[in-house]
């Protein structure tokens, strides 16, 4: 199984893809909300999505809304350097959220909480 990482900075996607590869997990990479939704729809397999809220060309909550309709038992984190984004999140089924900058031992309990992934 893979995760989905939607961030468009790119100094936070390369963070996060080190911190995934090094934890063993497989995953792959959208730099916009609309990257991400076609990704999801091409592969039907993902059940956990690492989303940044504010991102150009669609921004994460709308991608995570369409991503959902396509597969309605995926978990979202969401990330976001606003607080003000944290409660709406975590308001949402199935989703959390974290406040970047993260550390990595943060998000990884988050992954293993959310109890869904198998480490390749």
């Amino acid at each position: 199984m893979k995760i989905l990482i939607a961030e468009d900075d790119s100094l936070t996607l390369t963070l996060l893809s080190h911190w995934l590869k090094e934890a063993g997990y497989a995953f792959d990479c959208a730099c916009n909300g609309l990257e991400a939704v076609a990704l999801a729809y091409q592969d039907n397999h993902y059940p956990l999505c690492i989303i940044d809220i504010e991102m150009p060309e669609l921004n994460g909550v709308a991608a995570a809304d369409l991503i959902r309709t396509h597969q309605p038992h995926i978990a979202f984190i969401f990330t976001s350097s606003s607080v003000e984004h944290k409660n709406y999140c975590l308001n949402r089924a199935q989703d959390t959220f974290i406040e970047k900058p993260c550390t990595q031992s943060k998000l990884m309990a988050l992954i293993e909480e959310a109890n869904i992934l198998k480490v390749l």
